[in-house]
C-alpha cells in the first residue's frame, strides 16, 4: 500500500469521529490524541489498523487533519522547556 492510500484510509476512519469535544478540554495535540485513542469505540477499524485509530497517521499530520476539517481552532506548535535532576554531584 502506497502512502497515499494509507493516508486516504487514515482520513476515511478520521472521518468517523466527532473531535469537537476532546478540541475544547485539550490544549496539548498529544493529550489529545492519546485519551481519544483510550476512549473511543475502536469497534469499526480496519483489521490492519491494530486497535490504533491513528494507526498510518502522525502528530503532524493529524494537526493538519485537525487544521482543515475544524478551521475554528487555532492550533500552533509551541516549545516546551522540561526540568530534570541533574547527574552532576554536589561538593
Amino acid at each position: 500500500m502506497t502512502y497515499e492510500e494509507e493516508m486516504r484510509r487514515q482520513y476515511e476512519v478520521l472521518d468517523q469521529y466527532d473531535f469537537e469535544p476532546y478540541l475544547q478540554i485539550y490544549d496539548d495535540v498529544s493529550d489529545l490524541m492519546y485519551n481519544f485513542e483510550y476512549e473511543c469505540n475502536i469497534d469499526n477499524l480496519p483489521p490492519d489498523f491494530d486497535d490504533c485509530v491513528f494507526n498510518y497517521c502522525s502528530t503532524e499530520e493529524f494537526v493538519d487533519y485537525l487544521r482543515k476539517r475544524y478551521p475554528e481552532y487555532n492550533i500552533y506548535e509551541a516549545t516546551a522547556y522540561k526540568i530534570q535532576p541533574s547527574k552532576r554531584k554536589e561538593n
